[in-house]
């Protein structure tokens, strides 16, 4: 493949892609902030090079990019707060490196993005060619921008993948298995709605695993996929996280209670100048009513390998062991 760029390589995400290609033996550029927060063994390895920067510094990235094969775009800023903030990462960011990767004539470059562009109101199946929806929500809204920056860059002929990920969980999660485990053993996560909304999700190593496939796969140049592990309700999600944990299932909440609430948060959030703990726009997620289609992505030849129940096993363990190291460290 030539050397792998990784793009947020000191995430979840970022960090379980650069093990796995490590694992394989490929020579890597690992793109981070902040090289402390990278593991050991990936730092220290001779068959990766770190390369310390920001999204948004032109030059950073095109030190990242020179002499590279192949990208993968893991920097994301996730929240709803800061809406200039969010367009300088999501959007300038990846433009920066797509300029950079083309002059610099990388063989192909893989972004991430979300199922959230399809809208927080869309009912029904939706597959790959449904139109974008803005939301009026920051991290969807600057998500369908860069995705336009993809898309025109394919079309000019230099070659982008785009994979819009559900909700990841799996160990090192801090949204879908650290934050929800405590809340859940702490009885502070309700139930929106009783959790009837929709709920896809893929576990880490399977989302690996896809990126690991478009990557290599010359079919996938220009195209977009959705990448499906389980799609059920929050309620069946969360139902199976308390069993692996052991906690008790979580009370309901009427999601008119929970967006007043939130909303609530959010002005008081505003005044302090600092995020809500609750977004409106998260209970607006948590109380979705579509499916998405993820027959493209298996007609390369991707299956999710974990089921719902393996993975959430395995997150509780790791949840437990991290719990453990916290409380003897506290």
């Amino acid at each position: 493949m030539g050397k792998i760029l990784i793009t947020g390589a000191s995430g979840f995400i970022g960090s379980a892609l650069a093990r796995h290609f490590h694992s394989l033996g490929e020579e890597l550029v690992l793109f981070v902030r902040n090289k402390a927060k990278l593991p050991d063994d990936l730092s220290a390895s001779s068959r990766v090079t770190v390369v310390e920067g920001d999204i948004t510094d032109e030059d950073a990235v095109v030190r990242a990019v020179d002499g590279v094969g192949k990208v993968v775009h893991c920097v994301v800023h996730p929240d709803n707060f800061n809406r200039e903030l969010a367009w300088r990462i999501n959007v300038e960011g990846t433009r920066n490196l797509l300029r950079a990767a083309r002059d610099r004539q990388a063989a192909h470059v893989v972004v991430l993005s979300t199922c959230a562009v399809y809208g927080l109101y869309s009912v029904g199946e939706v597959k790959e060619d449904a139109p974008l929806v803005p939301s009026d929500d920051v991290y969807c809204d600057t998500k369908i921008e860069m995705e336009r920056l993809c898309l025109a860059c394919s079309d000019s002929g230099f070659p982008v993948t785009i994979l819009r990920i559900p909700s990841v969980y799996g160990p090192g999660s801090a949204l879908w298995t650290r934050d929800l485990g405590y809340m859940l053993l702490e009885r502070k996560f309700p139930l929106i709605g009783g959790g009837s909304g929709a709920f896809a999700c893929v576990y880490i190593d399977d989302l690996v695993d896809a990126v690991s496939l478009v990557l290599r796969e010359r079919e996938a140049h220009g195209e977009v996929f959705n990448v499906i592990g389980e799609q059920s309700t929050l309620k069946a999600f969360v139902a199976g996280y308390c069993r692996a944990l052991g906690a008790p299932m979580p009370r309901s909440v009427p999601g008119w209670a929970a967006r007043a609430f939130a909303y609530a948060l959010t002005a008081a959030a505003k005044v302090k100048g600092r995020p809500p703990a609750i977004h409106p726009k998260t209970i607006d997620m948590l109380t979705i009513r579509v499916t998405y289609n993820g027959d493209k992505l298996r007609s390369l030849g991707w299956r999710p390998k974990t089921s719902l129940e393996q993975g959430l096993a395995r997150s509780a363990e790791w949840y437990r062991t991290y719990a453990s190291t916290m409380r003897e460290s506290g």
